[in-house]
């Protein structure tokens, strides 16, 4: 997967993995916790790495 590659997860791949944390690719992250999972987006300020919280993982359809 390369630097700029986006929309990487799929609904399949996501049910599929028993990874902590995975890379949707520009700095999206979805994390799973405990039952839960969030979406995460990693990005630099002011020289600093920064993590924002987007919210909880619901699956459409």
């Amino acid at each position: 997967m390369g630097s700029h590659t986006k929309n990487v997860l799929t609904v399949k791949s996501i049910a599929a993995s028993k990874a902590a944390k995975l890379r949707d690719g520009g700095g999206l992250y979805l994390v799973t916790k405990g039952d839960g999972r969030y979406w995460i987006f990693n990005y630099s300020y002011a020289g600093r790495r920064r993590e924002m919280g987007l919210g909880h993982f619901t699956r459409l359809g």
